[in-house]
């Protein structure tokens, strides 16, 4: 008759250990050894020896002998401590026998292999950013859960290790993030399942803009923003805010990520530079605004000689708010002889630019170029005096000269000693 029950065993676990560079199970060694916490009763006084038979792994010892003081009423309970070791995970057997009498005990072993899981990227954006995560190690029927914020499903299987998932994150603001990640999968017809807490760092998401943005500080006028974005924005809007623009500072925008866009928008500031905050769907960022006068224009000029006749060339843009019509040159009088005096340019609109070739003959080696350029503008004729120094370095020729003169004259002197002696 059975006078003694087996309680139970328990296999202790051990932590994980991680960081946000790598994923690894801690210990990165075989979890291969266990205690069995065994509780033998019995409800007479004897003594009685266990021996143990593993089927497929190894325990320690392998005899014990109990000695017991119990009673009907009151049963005495001892527990014992057997050391197990197994080459493999699975589920095993072990069998006790007590001089007759026989148990057979369930025994699991769970051996956890290293595995690494990586991102692709260390930095991830605000917004919408997608990733891959990298799974090493081996095993089959993957299935990998992640609890945050993703986009589309959450859970992602893969027939076997090593796998790569691509995953869709949202993130709204910037910041370091701990998202949990559940893997399972099987190996030698057992699953395993392992927890881990990925650390992810989220910066805010960089919009580049290409250009300056510029606006007149009086009057409508197109502004153009040439945009790069990390991804297609499908449909979002995008909003310029400043104090110092008005109309049309927002633009409803479809399958967009770089290119132009333009918008009708006046200044309300003084001329400067000021700043303006930049929003494009769940991407945002500040850029100076160049709010510009309706005058405004810039010189480039460049000297050249051919022949003996001196040119200067005069490019004139226009960088104001209005064009600058009819606009003509024109080389007034001075130290120099006007071979070609002025021509006539036309209109200059913003951003356009154009130039006049003067032509003239310096009268000294050093002299002051004086340049009249008049254009309308608001109805008003108005004129920009330029002066441009310039200073003339004339070629040395005298030496040919020389030369040519002693040949000329050796040639003479040659020919008259030859006509002497005849």
């Amino acid at each position: 008759m059975k006078t003694l029950w087996v309680l139970f065993l328990l296999l202790a676990a051990q932590a994980i250990e991680l960081d946000y560079d790598s994923y690894y199970t801690a210990p990165a060694s075989l979890q291969e050894k266990g205690y069995l916490y065994i509780t033998f009763c019995s409800t007479k006084d004897t003594t009685r020896e266990f021996e143990f038979y593993p089927q497929d792994f190894s325990v320690s010892p392998l005899v014990l002998d109990i000695n017991f003081d119990g009673t009907t009423a009151v049963p005495d309970c001892r527990q014992v401590v057997v050391q197990a070791t197994s080459d493999s995970p699975g589920l095993f057997d072990l069998v006790i026998d007590a001089g007759g009498d026989d148990w057979v005990l369930p025994v699991e072993f769970s051996k956890i292999e290293p595995i690494l899981i990586s991102i692709s990227d260390s930095v991830l954006y605000t917004g919408y950013d997608q990733v891959n995560l990298v799974v090493s190690g081996i095993g089959d029927n993957v299935w990998l859960t992640i609890d945050s914020s993703i986009v589309g499903v959450n859970t992602f299987h893969k027939s076997s290790l090593p796998a790569t998932f691509s995953v869709n994150f949202y993130f709204s603001k910037e910041g370091f993030y701990s998202v949990p990640v559940t893997l399972s999968y099987d190996k030698n017809d057992y699953t395993l399942t392992q927890t881990y807490d990925l650390g992810i760092r989220v910066e805010k998401a960089p919009v580049r803009v290409n250009n300056n943005l510029r606006v007149p500080s009086d009057g409508y006028s197109n502004m153009t923003i040439d945009l790069e974005l990390p991804e297609k924005i499908y449909s979002g809007t995008l909003t310029l805010i400043s104090d110092c623009l008005s109309g049309e500072t927002s633009k409803r925008v479809e399958n967009f990520q770089s290119g132009e866009l333009s918008l009708l928008v006046k200044g309300e500031c003084d001329p400067g530079i000021y700043e303006v905050d930049l929003t494009i769907g769940d991407f945002e960022t500040s850029v100076p605004l160049d709010v510009y006068g309706p005058e405004g224009y810039e010189f480039f000029f460049n000297t050249f000689e051919k022949s003996g006749v001196h040119s200067l060339e005069v490019v004139l843009a226009n960088e104001g708010s209005q064009t600058m019509k009819a606009v003509s040159m024109r080389l007034l009088d001075g130290d120099y002889q006007k071979v070609r005096e002025g021509s006539f340019i036309g209109d200059l609109d913003f951003g356009d630019f154009d130039s006049s070739e003067l032509k003239f003959i310096p009268l000294s080696k050093s002299v002051d170029l004086n340049v009249k350029i008049s254009y309308t503008q608001s109805g008003e004729r108005k004129e920009i005096l330029k002066t441009y120094p310039y200073t003339y370095v004339k070629s040395s020729n005298s030496t040919w000269i020389i030369i040519v003169i002693v040949l000329i004259g050796g040639g003479f002197w040659y020919a008259k000693r030859r006509k002497s002696r005849r």
